[in-house]
């Protein structure tokens, strides 16, 4: 069964709270991002809730040995953890979980903020950092990112400074974009995407705000 996308939400699911995904690659600064993001709308008094979307299967969030980890190798499906102020869920997939189905759990947030999930559909905050390693490498795109046979013109593959290195912006998605790649930031900015600084916060929660809650 393919996974639903966000952006194809229908009735049924009106009630999954508003939601945006920060995406970059490894070293880009999105969970420092997103921690001050949460903390910033905490203060205002929205409730938050995130998500990090794993790529790797079978990671640990208990350790070897300790009681829900003995509870889950001995056969259980689904694993509570429950403390007086915590409650912790673990359960067993046969496949991953569409977006609507993780968000139904979670509707008693006014926004969530995901780490990661660049093709489920959710609209996207991307960032750019110079620091990073823009090397070129073998870039491996999706069947759906072509049309008719052709890259979809909508994804830009922008060269730098130096010859060895190039970026890709997926205007798809996209909404606004973080960072401090000039050639990117001109380039959305031309798309007509908000552009923020890397140390911006309060801009783009304000971006936020004002496009989502």
């Amino acid at each position: 069964m393919a996974l639903k996308l966000y952006d194809e939400l229908d009735d049924d699911d009106l009630s999954a709270p508003a939601a945006v995904a920060i995406v970059g690659r490894s070293g880009s600064g999105k969970t420092t991002l997103i921690e001050k993001l949460i903390a910033s709308l905490d203060a205002e008094g929205y409730v938050v809730g995130s998500i990090k979307h794993h790529s790797h299967k079978d990671f640990e969030i208990d350790h070897e040995g300790k009681d829900a980890w003995r509870h889950r190798k001995a056969g259980s499906r689904h694993v509570m953890i429950a403390s007086p102020n915590q409650l912790v869920s673990i359960q067993a997939l046969d496949q991953e979980m569409d977006y609507p189905q993780i968000v139904a759990q979670m509707n008693d947030v006014d926004i969530v903020i995901a780490e990661g999930y660049r093709h489920a559909g959710l609209p996207v905050i991307a960032i750019f950092r110079a620091a990073n390693d823009h090397k070129r490498k073998p870039i491996e795109f999706k069947p759906a990112d072509y049309v008719d046979g052709e890259l979809d013109s909508r994804i830009r593959i922008i060269p730098l400074e130096d010859p060895e290195q190039c970026a890709i912006l997926d205007l798809r998605d996209t909404v606004a974009v973080v960072g401090d790649v000039q050639p990117v930031l001109d380039e959305a900015a031309a798309a007509g995407l908000p552009c923020f600084d890397l140390d911006d916060v309060d801009g783009v929660v304000d971006f936020i705000k004002d496009r989502f809650l």
